[in-house]
């Protein structure tokens, strides 16, 4: 079996990853792009794929990914060089578009790898940071986990196969967190059943030591298991109000009404409010495509994302919503108003028709 030297050669992007033999069959990940909080750039997202296959090619077993510190695991795609691309005008979009298709191509080799997926998710998990690690089967939250899909908070979509991913996550969580773009919190990720174990960040050291020393997925496990990272599920308050909160409606309007009518609930309010400064073609759009449910396969997931991100990008408000969530820091000027929008629009954008 070949030393990850020899595998990897020159060519890593040392600005933005750090990797290690953990052992002879356990290689490690380490996002190290503090200053953009392990946002993925293209260039990381292109040197991992072909990676990936050099593993597996090369006999390794198991991928464990990390972040470096415990603010950002991945705070998701980088913002700052799709916007560059964007405002280069109509080849810049192209370019913007080209990384949109690889990138889901890649969340579906990933989730394809033979190789088992280790996810230690310290600080931000979204965006791309989510689906660039939820199919794997070992995902770590910490006390410090912040998983979230704020698309809708910048003028986007959830996109990267989370129309296929969201409406399978249990009790309405992937609506709140779709409409929304707020993150669940430590121990919530693991309650709410989308993390698989959840460890204290004092223990990440213990337990990276341990993997070298399984074999097999299940002396993973174990040794999870002897760390304490498989408590017993709760029913968390705020997890229960989403559950009942967040029930798919007819439309849009009517779940913003129920909203509406238990806002004297501080955590409901909240939840209202933030929807309301979203992006309101982005809030219609994801609802509608939260209802449709999951496509039958995460291929079909992202064949579909391929063909509707062509469509959306071009409409969308996205330049806008980075802009003023990097730059400005001012309430975005959103041209859409929700009350002004139609499901046949909206459903003319997702059909293509």
């Amino acid at each position: 079996m070949q030393r990850l030297q020899q595998i990897v050669g020159s060519t890593i992007p040392s600005q933005h990853l750090h990797i290690e033999d953990v052992s002879e069959i356990t290689v490690g990940i380490t996002l190290i792009n503090k200053e953009r909080l392990n946002a993925a750039h293209p260039e990381t997202e292109i040197f991992l794929s072909k990676l990936f296959r050099q593993l597996e090619a090369n006999g390794k077993r198991f991928l464990l990914l990390k972040g470096v510190d415990e603010k950002s695991f991945c705070s998701g795609g980088d913002l700052h060089h799709c916007l560059s691309s964007v405002k280069k005008g109509e080849e810049g979009i192209n370019q913007a578009l080209r990384g949109f298709y690889f990138q889901f191509d890649f969340v579906g080799q990933i989730a394809e790898l033979k190789l088992t997926q280790i996810s230690i998710w310290t600080g931000i998990v979204m965006g791309f940071g989510v689906f660039f690690s939820v199919y794997g089967k070992f995902r770590i939250a910490t006390e410090t986990t912040l998983f979230g899909v704020p698309e809708c908070k910048i003028g986007f979509y959830p996109d990267n196969t989370a129309t296929y991913y969201l409406p399978k996550i249990p009790k309405n969580v992937g609506l709140y967190l779709g409409l929304t773009g707020d993150p669940l919190i430590g121990e919530e990720v693991y309650h709410a059943g989308i993390a698989n174990y959840i460890l204290k960040n004092n223990q990440i050291p213990e337990f990276v030591d341990g993997l070298r020393k399984v074999r097999t997925d299940e002396e993973v496990h174990d040794l999870l298991v002897r760390l304490g990272a498989k408590p017993q599920v709760k029913e968390l308050p705020k997890l229960k109000i989403i559950e009942s909160m967040f029930v798919p409606t007819r439309t849009i309007f009517e779940l913003i009404d129920r909203l509406e009518q238990n806002k004297q609930i501080p955590f409901v309010k909240s939840a209202l409010d933030r929807i309301r400064v979203n992006n309101p073609l982005s809030v219609y759009l994801t609802f509608e495509l939260y209802k449709r449910g999951p496509e039958p396969t995460l291929r079909d997931s992202i064949k579909f994302n391929q063909e509707f991100v062509d469509r959306f990008f071009k409409i969308c408000e996205f330049e806008e919503g980075v802009t003023s969530l990097l730059f400005t820091k001012k309430k975005p000027n959103w041209k859409y108003k929700l009350e002004e929008l139609t499901l046949e629009f909206v459903n003319s954008l997702i059909t293509g028709k």
